[in-house]
């Protein structure tokens, strides 16, 4: 049952944080906003990260702490759902911060105009030190339905999959088992249209209340090979749950063509991190990509032809060099061969 005492649950993931953890929990603890709870999720940490959870805890009845095995962000975030209280429920990234009204501002937008999502602009601080504002178009003031929200941020191409911008009243939620796809990095893209499809009322606080700091490493941009793999599959994966979520549209045609502009966007996303792979994995990733049907799906969605070539642009890209490495693979076997 709803516990009526607190009014916001805050869920944080925190794997090895230790460098800027106590930055964002203090952002918390700073929240002007009454009845907080803060929910952090210790996926598996290694680092220091258990020991200032402890401390913090130790301090502040706010903060309820749970360990986890290392499963990943998703898991982490089903788990804090299933401990959170409040009548609305927020997410936060261990490493990014607040300002002190962040949640007391979108609180009261959320109660004074019904709403299922309330979402607010936010800084975003680049690697050079520079900062931008998520949300530069503010033409997002008025009320609308989650789907109408998908349809404009497309158009506009300001559709942004960040759920730490977002307050959502918990019993929308529940009613709609809304969940995180586990095993995959880039599950914000599959959750924010997933809930603004069910969202019946959405609003925006145009204010930048939030810090998200970008920072090296992230997967969808890695260094390794293993890693390039690992990001074309989730994002392979990431266009087949977008695919689901357009088999229930049969009336909203608008929405239709919004989810599948992102599908197309994020299925492309394979082909430009797989160009990049050395000759075996390429190969793996050119079987798994056949078993799938990817580039069918990418096709069966596009209804334009700048869709259509696009796709067929970075898959044939894709081919030349799987070719390409090929060729250079049996030449260099056949000097060999003739060399010996």
């Amino acid at each position: 049952m709803l516990n009526k005492s607190t009014l916001i649950s805050v869920i944080v993931p925190a794997y090895n944080a230790a460098a800027h953890l106590q930055k964002c929990l203090d952002s918390l603890l700073a929240q002007t906003v009454e009845r907080l709870e803060i929910i952090i999720i210790d996926d598996g940490s290694s680092d220091l990260t258990p020991a200032i959870l402890r401390d913090y805890a130790a301090r502040s009845t706010q903060i309820r702490v749970f360990r986890q095995i290392n499963s990943g962000v998703s898991v982490a975030r089903n788990h804090g759902l299933t401990h959170a209280r409040g009548e609305f429920v927020a997410f936060m990234d261990a490493d990014d911060s607040a300002e002190p009204t962040l949640y007391a501002d979108m609180l009261a937008r959320a109660r004074s105009d019904a709403l299922d999502i309330v979402l607010c602009n936010a800084w975003v601080h680049c690697l050079d030190g520079s900062r931008k504002l998520l949300f530069p178009d503010t033409a997002y003031d008025r009320i609308t339905s989650g789907q109408c929200w998908i349809t404009q941020s497309v158009a506009s191409q300001q559709m942004r999959h960040y759920i730490w911008c977002h307050l959502y009243r918990r019993d929308f939620l529940l009613t709609h088992q809304l969940q995180f796809a586990p095993g995959i990095t880039h599950q914000d893209i599959v959750w924010t249209n997933a809930a603004m499809v069910a969202a019946r009322r959405v609003g925006f606080v145009n204010r930048p209340l939030y810090h998200y700091i970008k920072r090296d490493g992230s997967l969808s941009k890695p260094m390794s090979a293993q890693g390039r793999l690992t990001a074309a599959r989730h994002y392979m994966r990431v266009a087949t749950l977008l695919e689901g979520l357009t088999r229930a549209l049969t009336s909203n045609t608008a929405l239709l063509l919004a989810l599948e502009s992102q599908l197309i966007d994020e299925g492309i996303v394979v082909f430009q991190l797989a160009r990049h792979l050395p000759f075996a994995l390429r190969q793996i990733l050119f079987t798994e990509l056949q078993a799938n049907g990817h580039m069918e799906t990418l096709m069966q969605h596009a209804s334009t032809a700048n869709q259509k070539y696009r796709i067929w642009k970075n898959a044939l890209r894709y081919q030349f060099f799987c070719v390409a490495a090929q060729a250079k693979r049996v030449s260099r076997l056949t000097m060999h061969h003739l060399l010996s």
